[in-house]
């Protein structure tokens, strides 16, 4: 019985910060998605004091560089 109080007494400190670290990530990603929220709502009350449409954010797309009617030269 004394081995094993000595392996709980190493494995608890171990999981204790692991679990620690979890929670700082999760506070972490909830502040990100309040800011996210935030910035989105500001977004939308900008675009409707201007009478606009809400923005999207998107990616540009890159033109499309094949040859239409290629046999025509």
């Amino acid at each position: 019985m004394n081995g094993l109080n000595k392996i709980n007494n190493m494995v608890h400190p171990i999981m204790k910060a692991i679990f620690k670290k979890r929670e700082d990530q999760d506070e972490k990603l909830l502040k990100n998605i309040e800011n996210y929220e935030q910035k989105e709502k500001a977004e939308q009350q900008k675009s409707k004091v201007l009478g606009q449409k809400p923005v999207k954010r998107t990616r540009r797309k890159e033109k499309s560089t094949s040859m239409h009617n290629s046999s025509r030269v």
